[in-house]
């Protein structure tokens, strides 16, 4: 059964035991197909969550932790993969060649960015901050701006935001799966780049944290 069969199922049938076994099925064929389109050295894991009318496929990263949900909406009939950017405080150490590689795919891809810690700035001072900014780039940056204006021990409270695309039932599934493979590597590189950026903050700390240890201990 292929995505085509499956998501006619879905819509003819409902949620059941059936339809959830077979979207795990295909989805979690399609997301391999995509890890392995692009070259991307992980393992994964695949676990499946549903309401009344909404599929959620949980595809989880072994290595940086993050995951990226293959989703159904049988409501509207629209097909979403989204993934959560982890590690955000890292955002200032991505270099300018991943952004404009990031700019010319979410022009491409029509993907979007999603927030999900609420901006805090006065409204009658900036109330050019309440309006609904083109620029996917402006948009993370100014969320991220704002997020790290908290107290950094409360950051890893935070929940940032993530990136999206959506499916019509008018797209074809060559188009879906086609889309959905450079969706899938463009997430997944910007998260891995996050992890990466994550893994050496947390050694310089470590290493700046020793070198004053061992100054105190020369004294």
């Amino acid at each position: 059964m292929n995505l085509a069969d499956i998501l006619n199922t879905i819509n003819k049938e409902g949620i059941n035991r059936n339809t959830l076994d077979k979207f795990l099925s295909v989805g979690e064929e399609i997301l391999a197909s995509a890890a392995k389109k692009a070259r991307i050295k992980d393992s994964f894991t695949a676990t499946l969550s549903y309401t009344s009318h909404t599929l959620d496929l949980k595809y989880k990263s072994t290595k940086t932790n993050s995951f990226y949900h293959l989703m159904y909406d049988s409501y509207t009939r629209e097909l979403i993969f989204e993934t959560y950017i982890e590690s955000w405080e890292n955002i200032k150490n991505i270099k300018d060649t991943f952004w404009v590689e990031f700019l010319s795919s979410s022009d491409t891809l029509d993907f979007d960015f999603f927030n999900c810690y609420p901006l805090t700035y006065d409204k009658k001072a900036t109330p050019e901050f309440a309006a609904n900014f083109k620029s996917i780039n402006f948009r993370i940056m100014m969320y991220y701006i704002n997020a790290m204006l908290v107290a950094s021990k409360e950051r890893d409270n935070i929940m940032f935001g993530g990136l999206e695309k959506i499916w019509t039932g008018k797209t074809t599934i060559p188009t879906i799966i086609s889309e959905l493979n450079e969706c899938f590597r463009v997430f997944y590189r910007l998260n891995y780049l996050l992890f990466k950026a994550e893994k050496v903050r947390k050694i310089n700390k470590q290493t700046r944290k020793l070198k004053s240890n061992k100054k105190t201990n020369d004294v």
